[in-house]
């Protein structure tokens, strides 16, 4: 949704990005350095044990995604160049913070089948990325403001639906599924 918001500010807002490249740029920039700052700040966290590997992974995509949906409520109400440009700025930064999270964790789920795991969660993503400009596109049929209001609406909608599901059930420990047959007995044996 978020690159068809993007479509939002020449369209309705009268504001030509090309003329400003950095401001095109900037959301991309912003995720840059949130994503390498963030994932820096996540490794420390957990090296100095603060926090467990699925605390990390909760806080930081739980906390990505609630500032992405604080940005598009704020954007749904402003809908005007400056304050559009920098709720999407902000939203697409927090985009890494959340990326700290989530990108990684197949790797704590099940280091064998990670990329199995990425294959699957990429595919329902690729999904959400066909699908959201068809449904902005038919609701923006007009550019008017409310039409993109929804649209930012939807967008918000989509981050509570993820933070809810994310924080509920995800974990950063090793899945027994994961394990080897052999591995299991092993341990079982350990134990007694």
């Amino acid at each position: 949704m978020i690159s068809t918001i993007l479509s939002l500010i020449p369209a309705v807002l009268n504001f030509d990005l090309k003329q400003s490249g950095l401001l095109s740029a900037l959301p991309y920039l912003a995720m840059g350095i949130l994503l390498s700052s963030s994932g820096y700040v996540a490794d420390w966290l957990q090296i100095r044990n603060y926090l467990t590997t699925s605390q990390v992974r909760k806080y930081f995509t739980c906390g990505g995604f609630l500032v992405q949906l604080i940005c598009m409520l704020v954007g749904a109400l402003a809908l005007s160049p400056l304050p559009t440009i920098t709720c999407v700025t902000i939203a697409v930064g927090f985009g890494g913070v959340a990326w700290t999270g989530y990108l990684v964790n197949p790797l704590d789920l099940s280091p064998k089948s990670a990329g199995v795991l990425m294959g699957i969660s990429n595919g329902f993503a690729t999904i959400a990325g066909v699908v959201s400009p068809i449904v902005s596109g038919y609701i923006t049929t007009n550019n008017g403001e409310d039409e993109w209001r929804l649209v930012f609406y939807i967008a918000a909608g989509i981050y509570v639906v993820g933070t809810v599901i994310y924080w509920v059930w995800s974990s950063g420990e090793l899945q027994p599924w994961s394990i080897e047959v052999r591995e299991r007995k092993n341990k079982a044996e350990e134990r007694s």
